[in-house]
């Protein structure tokens, strides 16, 4: 049977299959019709993306998928539109006007839908904080207990953590990569030192050697399979036996979630636990979790989330100071005038943050929801409105919401200066939501920020960062740099 799967996989036969196993013949038939005819799906008022419903699958399986989003919000003269895609609607509407974005956001009937969240709950293993329906028990039963893990008091503790991982990166690796004239992956690099933090704050765990690069690999090919390659092509599940990248993925998801079981039976043989309101602490004491499937895909989906978007928006922030070293030099003199403790108070770091945040979102698909009423989006390069419509699913492109022309200034260039108070707008505020809004934001925001407002000036404040490779932006989940290198220099102060 492997030889089977070989020579279909060899000869490139792998799409034909997608297509045709999941489908009756009057099935097909209605799809081709759709593709040849272009129709225009019922209530559909706004601007239609001039691309097919190949090319959207096509380009949904693509790293670079947020970019095309932009693309199509360009030739659609309108940062709203309507994306063709064969699901039973006929496609989905991409929301970049900020507005309505947060219309539908903080609208509590908008509920997210299930089928966008079936990657998710592939690779954990179960439905999990990130994928309970709003109105599912268990979302308010798991936010409420996680969010004591976010207190001041906590946040404090686990910024002590940071601390000593930073510090502890820097003498081992940093100077090292110096010492030697290496450069280095600040994407590798700081999210394998976010991962470590969080390991030892929230679930008090410290990683035996090669675990985390094990569990990284294993995540990141559990990602490209059921997010970006399912995600665009949704067809792939039906194909299973045919496609070996699939079924490397999920035995990498299996063994992902092995770690996270190690994970929690570590904590409970540990005679000595925290008397700190850690995530792991949390989630295993909470009565509502029935099984212990659920318990690891909440811990496994926290611990996905505390780690890779913090550690690449550090790097994509490295990055962006590397390629603007007058902002670097800027920031470094800011924060050197003031005491370390108070670094997090500089203005100019807040500008060069939410700039970085704008710029490079590593969550630039803002996930998903199936709209609850009517929302009506006012257009603001022209007097004509349009209507999303009741029932349909929405996805959110921040990307072209915080590169929207009509809000910023030069929206494609990092100009931190454009978040100093005096020349920020209500509109730039408004359409500035990395973290989300209404009952499904964030959780983790507040130790994020931290992070950064940590992280951030211990590097700049002593090192000079340079471009060797610039790398390539692409989307696995999250929205990074792949493929660059730095090369540091202590700074001369």
């Amino acid at each position: 049977m492997s030889n089977v799967f070989s020579f279909f996989e060899s000869h490139g036969i792998n799409n034909m299959l997608i297509f045709a196993i999941p489908f009756s013949g009057v099935l097909l038939i209605a799809i081709i019709n759709q593709l040849i005819n272009k129709r225009k799906p019922n209530g559909c008022s706004c601007p239609i993306a001039p691309s097919s419903y190949l090319q959207n699958i096509k380009e949904m399986s693509k790293e670079q998928f947020p970019l095309f989003l932009i693309e199509m919000a360009n030739k659609s003269a309108s940062n709203t539109y309507f994306l063709r895609f064969p699901i039973p609607s006929g496609g989905l509407y991409v929301v970049g006007d900020p507005p309505t974005m947060r219309a539908i956001l903080q609208d509590s009937e908008s509920d997210k839908p299930a089928f966008m969240y079936e990657s998710i709950n592939t690779i954990v293993g179960n439905s999990n904080i990130a994928s309970y329906s709003t109105k599912h028990p268990m979302l308010k039963a798991v936010r409420k207990c996680v969010l004591k893990s976010f207190s001041a008091r906590e946040i404090m503790r686990m910024n002590d953590v940071c601390d000593k991982h930073v510090n502890k990166w820097i003498e081992n690796d940093l100077e090292h990569y110096i010492t030697e004239g290496k450069s280095f992956d600040p994407s590798e690099e700081m999210v394998k030192l976010t991962f470590d933090l969080i390991m030892e704050s929230a679930f008090e765990y410290t990683n035996e050697s090669g675990e985390r690069d094990i569990f990284m690999e294993n995540l990141e090919k559990s990602g490209e399979e059921f997010d970006t390659k399912e995600g665009g092509n949704p067809f792939r599940a039906y194909c299973t036996p045919f496609l070996k990248d699939r079924r490397e993925a999920f035995k990498a998801s299996k063994d992902c979630r092995k770690f996270v079981q190690k994970v929690i039976d570590t904590y409970r043989m540990n005679p000595n636990k925290s008397e700190q309101n850690t995530i792991i602490k949390l989630i295993l004491n909470n009565k509502e979790i029935k099984t212990e499937k659920e318990r690891v895909a909440n811990i496994f989906t926290m611990m996905i989330a505390g780690f890779d978007t913090t550690g690449f928006t550090i790097s994509s922030t490295l990055i962006l100071l590397a390629k603007h070293p007058h902002v670097a030099e800027k920031l470094r003199k800011e924060l050197l005038q003031m005491e370390p403790e108070d670094w997090s108070k500089s203005p100019y770091l807040r500008c060069v943050l939410q700039e970085s945040k704008r710029l490079l979102p590593v969550a630039a698909l803002g996930g998903g929801r199936t709209t609850s009423k009517d929302f009506i989006v006012k257009r603001s390069t022209d007097d004509l409105n349009f209507t999303i419509p009741k029932g349909v699913h929405v996805i959110f492109s921040y990307i072209a919401s915080f590169r929207d022309p009509a809000t910023f200034n030069d929206p494609e260039s990092f100009y931190p200066e454009r978040w100093e108070t005096e020349n920020v707008t209500t509109k730039m505020k408004d359409a500035l939501i990395p973290f989300s809004l209404g009952s499904r934001s964030c959780v983790g925001q507040r130790l994020a920020v931290s992070e950064l407002y940590s992280t951030i000036p211990k590097l700049v404040t002593k090192y000079d960062f340079e471009i060797e490779v610039e790398g390539e932006l692409y989307c696995n989940i999250t929205f990074k740099y792949k493929g660059s290198r730095l090369r540091a220099t202590r700074a001369k102060n």
